[in-house]
């Protein structure tokens, strides 16, 4: 059994380190073609933040879409409070001052309503693939030195996503995951 376990053991850390190593080649090309300095170039650490799979971008889309019926809401209650409102006034004072209130909130409601069959018939679609286990890429952090304009060793540290396969999606400074969203 022990045999075993120690079997397992280095064949996940010979796929994490040959993985390790697709991910930092594939770093260190993107760098030789657009630092400005490669040969600078020092490796510090890559960290793995995340695996992203079909189902964990479903989850964030069906939440998106939440989020956004719930301001829908609330947006709908003042646009049908405004068109009760004028409509009420246009009556009690037996004209058409109020007009411009009632098409505009009319037109309010027709919009929300679009939006809301979209985001509704999103969150159908994502349901679909909420439990897919599928992987789509993966997402990190990767510290380095390197020379900036002026000569000198900068450490510096930026947000890198992969594919499925560990091919250099994106490096940026900034975290933006939107590369794995369909």
């Amino acid at each position: 059994m022990k045999k075993i376990i120690l079997l397992l053991s280095l064949t996940m850390l010979m796929f994490s380190c040959s993985n390790e190593s697709k991910m930092k080649s594939e770093i260190k090309n993107y760098l030789d073609k657009n630092a400005k300095d490669p040969k600078s170039y020092e490796f510090v650490e890559l960290k793995i933040l995340d695996t992203v799979t079909v189902g964990s971008i479903s989850e964030d889309e069906i939440e998106a879409n939440n989020r956004i019926l719930k301001d829908n809401d609330e947006a709908m209650q003042i646009s049908k409070t405004t068109l009760g409102k004028a409509i009420k006034l246009n009556k009690q004072y037996n004209d058409n001052s109020f007009d411009e209130y009632i098409i505009g909130a009319t037109d309010d409601i027709k919009a929300i309503e679009k939006e809301n069959f979209v985001c509704n018939k999103q969150i159908a679609k994502y349901r679909k693939t909420i439990n897919s286990k599928e992987i789509l890429g993966y997402v990190a952090t990767h510290k380095f030195r390197i020379k900036n304009g002026f000569g000198a060793l900068d450490l510096d540290e930026m947000w890198v996503e992969f594919d499925k396969d560990f091919k250099l999606l994106k490096m940026d400074k900034s975290p933006n995951f939107d590369v794995f969203k369909k």
